[in-house]
């Protein structure tokens, strides 16, 4: 399961989980918090994220939700 917890001006932040295999849907085994900076690669500095991105997570994630 991934779900953005966070999205900022330069980066954005998403939780990972990871399950076992076996039926029981609390089987975490792991759980993962992992920050994205968008980078100029030209410069090597964080640059601004596209405006279109946080739609993309937030509809990503409702799309989750409802096939839980």
């Amino acid at each position: 399961m991934v779900r953005t917890l966070h999205v900022g001006r330069t980066s954005f932040t998403q939780l990972v989980e990871i399950h076992g295999t076996e039926t029981q849907q609390d089987d975490l085994r792991a759980e993962i918090e992992m920050v994205y900076v968008h980078v100029d690669l030209a410069t090597h500095r964080p640059a601004p994220l596209p405006q279109w991105l946080g739609k993309e997570f937030t509809d990503f994630d409702a799309q989750g939700e409802t096939q839980q």
